[in-house]
């Protein structure tokens, strides 16, 4: 960088932080969210590669494969939230710019009222499920059938203690507080793992585990309680401001959400279900490994996008319509620079991280590679969907996206029958809905409704992120195919030199000016 624009850059950012002001929009808190966000995240990102390592060491593949399997139904369960967290999370941020703490106290005494009803519901359907679950699934879980009603019914209780009090998340986001959420979320997480870990080396099995996470939770949510409301001191909340208008808009709003993401839980979740009952919980076991990378790289990329719902949400209460096209462009090529490198690296060394994470009877190969192309778009777009959540435009899109997927997993479905079951058939099952259907409707959406072209955005969000990562690729491949007898210094070095390409072109054509800022900043501070 010329020595002038370094010199510009260090002023600008001195002079920023002596006299900037209280935003409500968010955006002065962006890169100090998004890096408490990820921050975060890499510690749940590492709890997550070695829980499943230590029980299948310590419980067994199988009893794995149990675990895997009742957190599928608890998957199914969540969906009764409806999404009204997402409705919290714009509202607040919405009457926070208003300035109006008359109806963010109506939103909060009414999201109360809806989800104590919620949690009420599903302690009623994981009954449901407890009861018939011996009747359904007796024939693959064998002796453990009775584990698995155990589990299942203690991870539906937990689900319903969280739903309970999900309105304290929702008042934390949309305060733009994620470094607050996320300490939370870290630190409940850290002491999961630390007491599964002891429990685990003490031969407890996976009911023990699901006692854990649910004492854990009932700690953690009475923290998330204490903290929401000393954020907003001033927040009245009683069940007699109960509005049902209130409550009918925000059922709309969490309903349109909920359809929205729909998507890739039942797909996953569903496909889960099938494993089970056709190929057993040892193949189940495999799977979910596989789809549990390609997650945690949909999580890592939601980390980002998640914190531009309620600040789209501020600009819009604000009529600043030309700085939200700009926020949309801008925040969409990060979304994609973000996700992009780390399903290109699954999608060409998922093999390797399989067999140094998990062992090589988790290996499974091609699944694993047509589950990150599969995730791909729909991963790079996340941002696109959460700002269209921030507008309240995303209903007729998300019902468009809802319905290819349907249609695409029931033709899926219908084929495999002809065909056999198989892990391969799986990864489509997920992949190719998930692709045609959220990889490809909410970008066009979003453009028509923010005027812009949709040439605009391809040249701006798409191409100049996307074209560094086929280096990238290049030179994981290269290494891969030139190291092939020694499999980890293949990894390592395609990834040190394609990475270092792609950390110079990230730098000079898409990092921020706030990010570029920070770094300037700390090394200013380290001379």
């Amino acid at each position: 960088m010329p020595a002038a624009k370094f010199s510009d850059l260090k002023q600008e950012a001195s002079q920023e932080k002596s006299n900037k002001e209280h935003d409500v929009t968010g955006r002065d808190r962006f890169a100090s969210n998004l890096l408490h966000s990820w921050g975060g995240y890499i510690f749940i990102i590492v709890a997550g590669f070695i829980m499943p390592r230590l029980m299948d060491r310590h419980v067994g593949q199988f009893n794995l494969g149990i675990w895997d399997f009742a957190w599928s139904f608890v998957s199914y369960l969540s969906l009764a939230r409806l999404d009204i967290g997402s409705a919290i999370n714009r509202y607040v941020a919405k009457y926070r710019a208003e300035e109006d703490n008359d109806k963010m106290s109506v939103l909060i005494s009414t999201v109360l009222v809806l989800q104590l009803a919620t949690a009420v519901f599903v302690l009623g359907c994981t009954g449901l499920i407890v009861y018939w679950l011996p009747a359904l699934f007796a024939d693959r879980l064998g002796q453990e059938t009775e584990t698995a009603r155990w589990v299942v019914a203690l991870l539906g209780l937990s689900l319903a203690i969280r739903m309970a009090n999900g309105s304290s998340s929702g008042i934390m986001t949309g305060c733009h507080r994620w470094d607050t959420h996320n300490t939370i979320n870290v630190t409940s997480r850290m002491v999961e793992v630390g007491l599964m870990w002891v429990a685990l080396l003490e031969g407890v099995g996976i009911k023990g585990l699901a006692v854990i996470l649910l004492c854990v939770g009932i700690g953690t949510e009475w923290q998330r309680l204490r903290i929401s409301r000393r954020l907003c001191p001033d927040l009245v909340v009683k069940f007699s401001h109960f509005s049902w208008k209130m409550a009918r808009e925000v059922v709309r709003f969490g309903i349109k959400t909920f359809i929205f993401d729909f998507p890739p839980l039942y797909l996953v979740q569903t496909t889960n279900l099938v494993i089970a009952s056709q190929l057993g919980p040892m193949q189940l076991a495999v799977f979910a490994r596989s789809i549990a990378l390609v997650r945690h790289v949909e999580t890592f990329s939601n980390k980002f996008s998640s914190i531009l719902s309620p600040m789209a949400g501020s600009l819009q209460a604000m009529g600043r319509q030309e700085e939200l096209r700009r926020f949309f462009l801008d925040k969409s090529r990060l979304g994609v620079a973000f996700a992009a490198p780390l399903l290109v690296f699954l999608y060409i060394n998922g093999d390797a991280v399989l067999r140094l994470w998990m062992g090589d009877h988790y290996v499974i190969g091609t699944p694993l590679a047509i589950l990150a192309a599969g995730y791909l778009l729909p991963t790079a777009q996340n941002s696109v969907r959460e700002i269209l959540k921030g507008l309240n435009l995303h209903g007729r899109i998300g019902i468009l996206s809802f319905l290819i997927s349907a249609i695409c997993f029931l033709i899926g479905i219908v084929a495999i029958q002809f065909y056999s079951y198989s892990l391969t058939a799986a990864a489509m099952l997920v992949a190719i809905p998930l692709a045609l259907s959220l990889g490809l409707t909410p970008a066009f959406f979003a453009c028509k409704r923010l005027q812009i072209t949709y040439w605009q955005y391809c040249r701006h969000t798409l191409f100049v992120p996307l074209l560094p990562n086929v280096i990238f690729g290049l030179c994981l491949y290269g290494s891969r195919t030139l190291y092939a007898d020694n499999m980890v210094y293949g990894v390592l070095v395609g990834s040190i030199a394609g990475g270092g390409v792609l950390l110079l072109l990230y730098y000079k054509f898409i990092l921020p000016i706030e990010f570029k800022k920070i770094l300037l900043s700390k090394l200013n501070h380290s001379q």
